[in-house]
């Protein structure tokens, strides 16, 4: 077996106190403070004014026009002191620095009356930024605090330009997330197509909530900041074709403080009709083990209806917070999360834990050195397993796999200021993740049971072999009976049933499965930012990655006949271990010239697939003998040749801002952003085909990267004090954007021996195109205060899209054969290119790879503050549903897509605030999600012969709530939360 760690007791608190010794860090993604000082009787400039961020330290000087900048600042909420002699000092708070932004404050001193006078005064905080050049979502940490969400992706989800994680048109894979600079996108993200996707029928694995594009979730309660940038992005961050999210974490000042917080929902609701319930057939089933005769199938027979626990169950989700400075050198910020849920789904168990560690120490006053430190166990080092339920599995659930995964980012940045006005940052960051999915089997009796939790199986031992796993020549279910058959598909009469509304199930007897995967990244990067002059902000630098990809997986066999190895290994097995790399080149410059703004940039990566080539699309295989863990072997390996050349992957960007007037501004950006497909679909079956079935498919090692040219323009306008729109339309085209199969038949050259079970072979290479075009307008509240215990502040947002993606048609030659003439020995991938194929809307039926195309979005985020220390939260959607085809009347030259019925959602925090002192408070909150109870269709089966058309008759997408692939036909239902807040 594959055991866990065997460290547990220190597991999370020894990595956090060794980060915790060292002095910390600096700021990843930093903003821009500048402004003029001038005498605010005459007019004139001030030279020599001081300039100073109280929080930080950080300060300088006018020069002799009264200019002064500010560079390299951490995102966050600061107060400004401006002094000079002989003028009453002035500070200005509630100062907002964001990331990549430059703020601008002109302050206007007065001559001093009274000596050591000082005027405070309150920045306001402008609704319209007339340096953005390009459009993006921020949401601060402050705001949400105040929002009823679970994880940091809830408010990344519900954003102008993001729906469900899908920005612009674009897949989740194709987004980039980054924190504090610090890349954390899911580079194998598994559920891109590849050997471990796992979606059908007969799947063990419920992999329907891996959508994440990040390796782990963040607790919100450490954010400062978070930025979904669609438009053209910074060329300092790794360029993604869908997009960027940044992520700033919370940076610890002042005064040592912290909370504890306890979110509890007594239970999670089940959504969709009453009708739809998980077992509303169970007497069908009962009745039909009565019909059943032969003994040994009927003993398959064991469920009853109180054997799985289904909701009912409390949800935790408790969270702390400690942050401040130890010394006026030294600052920390840290927090943790515990979730736990049983969902609503049958043997469905969730539990997490998170947390965070941010670190600043100032080694002197130029230079600094900040360490990070985050992590999320989902039971890899904690020892528990988390369980899933399955439609197919929904009678036998111990058929389904367990899984469990961990992640660690850690890093270390130094920033050194070269002068006033530059600054050099190095920094070197790590970041792990592993998920494994499997089988227990505690008190070792031969069977997964119900409330086992231990180490998996591991099939690749002769001894779990010979004990757990069934061949159809040593099958004995009389005298012998196993957890596992080899073939995946069984023969359904013997352990399987047909309920009325034509649903299969299995009864029991799954096949084998078991996978490993795990990734790691080790990274260093360094740039220079430098204000060359009052009109030129440069930043040039370089990041250099060397990834490792490390893959086991076991899974049953498609049919008799498959099995290579016989009685060692009565599975297929594919695994590989491959060390990618990148190097990245890139320059930015920001122009500022009386109000016009123009930001230019470009980054360069190459980037080592560490793939080779296959020598012969014919004849791709050679057959050997291998000792594998103890045991001799036979194996397809690939016949592989010279390797695939470094990628050149050039992302050029430019974003220009021009304002109109004091309260307006229109600005443009365009950008080209290029990228790999997900390692998991380039590495699909890379060390071979271990079996004697053809239906397994190989990928073109030399597939094109995506490529995406992505054109905005918009304008902003504050139309009355404090409120303000932002309109903007966009265009993004995306090339390479799907996949196609070739196929090749088998051509055995002279003198080699036949690859049994071979006849052809299909290859996968990428092709096609997707279009994202639409209109974004924003509507902005300021935080401002309303009446003297009123405060409100929000973000409407309106968004019309059409996102298109090609579909290529039957009618072009995929279907190679090897000629003798030439003996041309490669297929020609490049035909891909000249396939006929045409324009549709993207269409729904499954969230993992669909749905996101929604006509119309409104989305209302608002937080209030009201008399008597009550605040309040809101988050509302209104959606166009997904687009399906005709299943009735449908003609194959109609093009016209029908729309699910709206979805619309209303999330709502109240809150109540106690101070008891200065320091000491408690906050008692009230959380409602879907507050209406909407029955929001969010998927249908469009896998079943009736599915289709049922919906478009009734608008009820199925006969079940979840689809084979482990997706929910249904949003969420109605859930209450109770939670409490002791601040301290």
């Amino acid at each position: 077996m594959k055991g866990k760690p065997a460290w547990k007791g220190l597991r999370y608190l020894v990595p956090i106190l060794l980060l915790g010794a060292l002095p910390p860090v600096v700021q990843a993604q930093s903003g821009k403070l500048a402004g003029r000082v001038t005498d605010a009787s005459t007019g004139d400039p001030i030279p020599g004014a001081t300039v100073v961020l109280l929080e930080t330290g950080q300060g300088t000087a006018t020069d002799v026009d009264g200019n002064y900048v500010l560079i390299g600042i951490a995102p966050g909420t600061y107060s400004v002191r401006f002094s000079f002699i002989g003028y009453a000092t002035r500070i200005v708070e509630n100062v907002r620095i964001t990331s990549n932004r430059t703020v601008t404050l002109d302050v206007g001193l007065t001559q001093e009356v009274i000596q050591g006078e000082e005027v405070v005064i309150e920045a306001a905080r402008p609704v319209v930024d007339q340096n953005q050049t390009n459009s993006r979502a921020l949401v601060t940490g402050e705001e949400i605090s105040r929002l009823p969400v679970t994880r940091l992706e809830d408010v990344i989800a519900r954003t102008a330009n993001s729906y469900d994680g899908f920005i612009r048109g674009s897949r989740r894979f194709e987004t980039r997330t980054l924190v504090e600079g610090i890349d954390v996108t899911d580079a194998f993200y598994t559920l891109s197509s590849g050997t471990n996707y796992v979606g059908a029928t007969y799947s063990n694995a419920n992999k329907a909530d891996r959508t994440s594009p990040s390796i782990l979730s963040l607790n919100p309660e450490g954010v400062e900041e978070v930025t979904v940038n669609a438009g053209a992005t910074n060329a300092q961050y790794a360029s993604g074709s869908g997009g960027v999210v940044a992520v700033t974490l919370a940076e610890g000042r002042g005064p040592i403080r912290g909370s504890f917080s306890a979110r509890i929902a007594p239970s999670i609701p089940r959504p969709g009709p009453d009708s739809l319930d998980f077992y509303h057939d169970g007497d069908v089933y009962l009745a039909e083990r009565e019909l059943v005769e032969d003994p040994l199938k009927k003993a398959l027979y064991t469920w009853t209806p109180d054997k799985y626990q289904v909701g009912d169950r409390p949800e935790y989700d408790l969270r702390f917070s400690l942050g401040g400075s130890l010394t006026d050198r030294w600052t920390f910020s840290t927090t943790g999360q515990f979730f736990q849920t049983n969902g609503y789904l049958p043997n469905y168990f969730r539990k997490r834990i998170n947390g965070q560690l941010k670190t600043t120490y100032r080694l002197s006053d130029r230079t600094s050195l900040t360490a990070i430190w985050l992590f999320e166990d989902k039971g890899l080092w904690g020892g528990w397993n988390n369980t899933d339920y399955m439609e197919f599995w929904r009678f036998y659930l111990e058929g389904v796999s367990q899984q469990d995964g961990g992640s660690y980012v850690g890093s270390l940045r130094l920033r050194h200021v070269l002068s006033p006005t530059a600054y050099l940052t190095v920094q070197v960051y790590r970041t792990y993740d592993r998920s494994r999915y499997g089988y227990v089997d505690d008190d070792g009796d031969g069977f997964q049971e119900i409330g086992e939790d231990g180490d998996f199986l591991d099939f690749t031992d002769l001894a779990v072999v010979e004990k757990y796993i069934s061949t159809s020549a040593t099958r004995d279910e009389a005298n012998n009976p196993k957890m596992f058959v080899d073939i995946v598909t069984d023969n359904f009469s013997e352990t399987g049933i047909n309920l009325p509304n034509g649903t299969r199930y299995r009864l029991a007897r799954p096949a084998p499965f078991y996978e490993d995967a795990e990734s790691i990244t080790n990274a260093v990067k360094a740039d220079v930012a430098s204000q060359v002059t009052l009109n030129h902000f440069v930043q040039a630098g370089l990041e250099f990655k060397q990834r490792s990809f490390d893959y086991m997986h076991v899974e049953g066999l498609p049919g008799p006949g498959a099995i290579l190895n016989d009685a060692e290994e009565p599975f297929r097995i594919d695994y590989w271990d491959r060390k990618p790399w990148e190097l990245s080149l890139y320059a930015s410059d920001r122009m500022e010239y009386a109000g016009l703004i123009i930001n230019v940039g470009a980054r360069l990566t190459f980037a080592d697939r560490d793939m080779e080539k296959i020598e012969n699309h014919f004849y791709p295989f050679v057959r050997d003998t291998v000792d594998f863990r103890g045991k001799r072997v036979a194996r397809n390996f690939v016949r592989r040749g010279e390797a695939v050349p470094v990628d050149v992957l050039f992302n050029p960007s430019i974003g220009v801002s021009h304002p109109i007037g004091e309260t307006a501004s229109m600005y443009f950006s365009y950008s080209r952003s290029q990228q790999l497909f997900p390692f998991n679909t380039l590495y699909q079956h890379y060390g071979g085909i271990h079996t004697t079935s053809q239906f397994f498919n190989l990928v073109n090692p030399e597939m094109d990267p995506i490529t995406s040219n992505n054109y905005e323009l918009g304008v902003q306008w504050e139309f009355s004090p404090g409120w303000g729109v932002d309109v903007n339309a966009y265009a993004r085209s995306i090339d390479n954007y799907s996949t196609v199969t070739m196929t090749a038949f088998n051509f055995t050259p002279e003198g080699e021996p036949t690859i049994q079970g071979f006849s052809q072979y299909t290859y996968i290479t990428n092709t096609g195109y997707a279009d994202a075009r639409g209109i974004e307008l924003v509507l902005r509240r300021a935080p401002l205060r309303l009446a003297e215990d009123v405060t409100l502040g929000l973000t409407a947002s309106y968004t019309f899209s059409s996102v298109e993606q090609s579909r290529v048609t039957g009618q072009n030659l995929r279907e190679f054969r090897f000629d003798p003439e030439t003996g041309e020995t490669q297929i020609p991938f490049e035909d891909a290119k000249d396939f006929q194929n045409f324009a549709i809307n993207v269409q729904g039926g499954s969230t993992i790879t669909g749905g996101y195309d929604r006509r119309h979005r409104f989305i209302l985020r608002g937080v209030a503050g009201l008399p008597a220390d009550f605040s309040f939260g809101l988050f509302g959607t209104l959606e166009s549903g997904f687009q399906y085809p005709k299943a009735i009347g449908a003609d194959p030259r109609d093009r016209e897509l029908l729309t699910a019925p709206t979805n619309y959602r209303i999330d709502l925090r109240l809150e109540k605030d106690f101070r008891f002192t200065n320091r000491l408070g408690l906050d008692l909150f009230l959380d409602v999600t879907n507050l209406t109870n909407r029955q929001n269709v969010v998927a249908y089966e469009d896998n079943t012969p009736t599915g289709p058309v049922i919906f478009q008759e009734t608008g009820v997408p199925g006969t079940r709530l979840i689809r084979d692939d482990g997706v929910a036909l249904y949003g969420p239902a109605r859930t209450v939360y109770f939670g409490s807040r002791l601040r301290f």
